[in-house]
């Protein structure tokens, strides 16, 4: 168990260089961030953080609409593949992207940022909806 954390670990910290998966939309997202739940945490959550430079509020660029089908794409793709290997119990995913790398729970007005929160179900996301 301890070697298929590290791996994942590894994988994550080469994040910069990893581009996810085709998405929807076409855009280029990379991962930054994998946060795992916590031992004994009640919730089982774990984050999927992407950095996903074309995302827009409105205009032109990848909107809201878009970045809700992208978010589906990479948690199908990408967190419950993983999620698999960790062998980690996880009964919630968020999926954020990022128009460019925010700390974990900073809001910038500069900054658009998505979010969607899944729960796994029969072995696949299912939107459980926190809104953007």
């Amino acid at each position: 168990m301890r070697g298929v954390v590290l791996a994942l670990l590894m994988e994550v910290a080469a994040g910069a260089a990893w581009a996810g998966p085709k998405v929807p939309s076409g855009q280029v997202v990379s991962l930054m961030e994998v946060l795992w739940p916590e031992a004994g945490a009640p919730m089982k959550t774990a984050r999927f953080r992407f950095l996903a430079p074309a995302i827009v509020a409105r205009g032109k660029g990848v909107g809201p609409d878009q970045a809700e089908d992208d978010m589906a794409a990479l948690c199908e793709g990408v967190a419950l593949p993983m999620i698999a290997k960790s062998g980690k119990a996880v009964r919630e995913i968020v999926v954020s992207l990022s128009q460019k790398p925010v700390k974990l729970g900073e809001t910038r007005d500069d900054v658009v940022q998505f979010f969607e929160a899944y729960v796994v179900k029969g072995g696949h996301c299912t939107v459980e909806g926190i809104g953007e």
